[in-house]
């Protein structure tokens, strides 16, 4: 049994279940329907962006790996400020680093959809699935436990996708739809 609060446990639970479950479901929904609805590329964009952005994300995030230097730096020198200063920080460009793939992700689907409206299920389950399958991988990656930061980043992330769908069947505006998901994320 982990020696971790009860509160980060739940955290935890949440986020990965619905990324197993929902994520599965979406997944195996979407990567048929859209095989069989002639949009076979999209899946193979997918699975090429599963696979590549938790390499490519090393880049954007460097500036985080930083902060995580200087908040070590001040956990040793005993100043509890600073230190949570700098944890706040270098969560706060990551979850805004995930949202922006998230955006991304989303953005995409719908650029899709404008071409093949009768696929608007299938690419927007596949979107949730591209969004958030290369965040899951670099968080099933920390052990013994994902960190609190990927715990924060990825169930903001899922929010946010989930959200976005809401707002698009609902017709809100990209710019609403933007403004709503940062406040979401903090």
């Amino acid at each position: 049994m982990s020696d971790r609060p009860l509160a980060y446990r739940l955290l935890g639970n949440v986020a990965l279940g619905i990324m197993l479950y929902g994520g599965c479901l979406a997944a195996v929904v979407s990567f048929l329907w859209l095989l069989l609805g002639g949009g076979w590329w999209v899946v193979l964009l997918g699975i090429l962006a599963i696979l590549i952005v938790p390499y490519l994300w090393l880049l954007p995030a460097a500036p985080a790996a930083a902060l995580t230097g200087v908040t070590l730096l001040a956990l040793q020198r005993d100043k509890p400020g600073l230190y949570f200063l700098f944890l706040g920080l270098g969560t706060l460009y990551i979850c805004v680093l995930g949202l922006a793939w998230t955006f991304l992700c989303f953005t995409y689907s719908l650029s899709v959809i404008s071409d093949k409206p009768w696929l608007t299920v299938p690419l927007l389950g596949w979107g949730f699935v591209v969004a958030l399958s290369p965040l899951a991988r670099m968080m099933m990656a920390e052990r013994p436990e994902p960190a609190i930061p990927s715990l924060v980043l990825v169930l903001s992330c899922e929010v946010a996708y989930l959200t976005a769908i809401i707002s698009f069947a609902y017709g809100w505006s990209q710019v609403a739809l933007l403004v709503g998901l940062v406040v979401i994320a903090d």
